[in-house]
């Protein structure tokens, strides 16, 4: 530490040579000083860095792991011990696969970072008990100045109960939903379990076309609703028996346009209003509202347009006695590829085919078909 004439104190590193005579003795010193005061400061910052980090590292609520590009676990903090159930002195060979219930999420992981250089999905995780959980995983990558990896930072957090609650906030939503459904038997009795019906073969027919579960959820709700509009028509209409007049019909006809409006203003994740503003839609234009056709109609409307067809077809209205099976099988099959979608209809067909359909079709049984 030298003092410069106005005061100051600066950190130098001083490097000093002697130089002798010839009979050894030093007659003066060869000096460079340099100032290293900036070096010092970033040095003290780090270490106070460090000390903050190792501080945070070990009081963190958050299970904190530091793993080796192998699986080897370097570090691992208090919360991670007790998330997982280890003691410090278990983890000296500890492999980090030995975590992951399932054994291609480590891989999985690895084809991620890669890719994007960090991940954070939600995964299920092994305690030393053998039981597991799902986890929240955030990773990040630490590289040396040379871009290589050295370790992978993770996070794991326990998401069991936020999942649980997740899962009955979910409940609560369908048991609503279902309320609600319910509630349109005060205005036409023939439409509730309609929707019902529907919303089950739908959902069948969704899962045997690869939909992913919550996909397959949107389409339910979707049929769940889908003629909800009736709600806003008079009932006299709904049950009048025998035919109705060309205005009534036209009436009866915009429950679709009814249905999307009840349903445009709601916070759901799924096209919910879509599907019922166009589920009378149909592959070659000729259906209503709007004569959509192609790939103007999505997978739902497609899936809930054929299933629509199946359950009115095979139930009582106030106009017309349900048809019999042969007739159902006879409309989706001569309007599958024009009206209907081809692959929709074949799964439906083998549903029927394999005594799977999700109601009953009066007198005429599967074995028709």
């Amino acid at each position: 530490r030298l003092r410069k004439p106005d005061g100051t104190i600066m950190n130098c590193l001083r490097t000093s040579i002697a130089t002798r005579d010839e009979m050894g003795k030093i007659v003066h010193f060869q000096t460079v000083v340099r100032d290293v005061t900036a070096q010092s400061l970033a040095q003290e910052d780090l270490r106070k860095s460090e000390e903050q980090f190792r501080s945070l590292f070990e009081q963190s609520i958050d299970a904190i792991s530091l793993v080796s590009p192998d699986g080897r676990l370097l570090e691992a903090n208090q919360a991670w011990l007790d998330l997982l159930g280890y003691e410090s002195d278990e983890l000296s060979d500890f492999n980090i696969r030995a975590v992951y219930a399932n054994p291609g999420d480590r891989e999985d992981l690895l084809r991620r970072i890669a890719e994007t250089g960090s991940d954070r999905e939600v995964v299920r995780v092994r305690k030393k008990d053998g039981s597991t959980m799902q986890c929240q995983r955030s990773v990040v990558v630490r590289k040396d100045e040379t871009g290589a990896v050295i370790a992978y930072q993770s996070v794991l957090r326990d998401m069991s109960e936020q999942l649980r609650t997740y899962e009955r906030l979910e409940e609560s939503f369908i048991d609503l939903v279902e309320t609600t459904a319910r509630a349109m038997e005060s205005v036409d009795p023939y439409t509730v379990g309609h929707q019902r019906r529907v919303a089950r073969l739908a959902e069948l027919v969704g899962r045997r076309l690869g939909m992913l579960d919550s996909r397959l959820q949107g389409l339910y709700i979707g049929a769940l609703l889908h003629d909800i509009g009736k709600l806003s028509l008079p009932s006299t209409i709904l049950t009048k028996p025998g035919a109705l007049s060309p205005q009534e019909w036209n009436l009866v006809r915009s429950h679709s346009q009814r249905s999307h409006d009840i349903l445009q203003d709601a916070n759901l994740p799924w096209p919910i209003a879509d599907m019922a503003l166009d589920h009378h839609e149909r592959l070659d234009g000729t259906g209503y509202p709007n004569s959509k056709s192609g790939d103007a109609l999505s997978l739902e409307v497609r899936i809930l347009g054929v299933c629509d067809v199946i359950e009115a077809m095979s139930s009582d209205r106030p106009y017309r006695p349900a048809r019999s099976l042969q007739d159902v099988i006879s409309e989706i099959e001569s309007g599958s590829g024009s009206k209907y979608d081809k692959g929709v209809v074949d799964v439906c067909l083998q549903i029927i085919q394999e005594g799977e359909l999700p109601f009953g079709f009066g007198d005429a049984g599967v074995g028709d078909y």
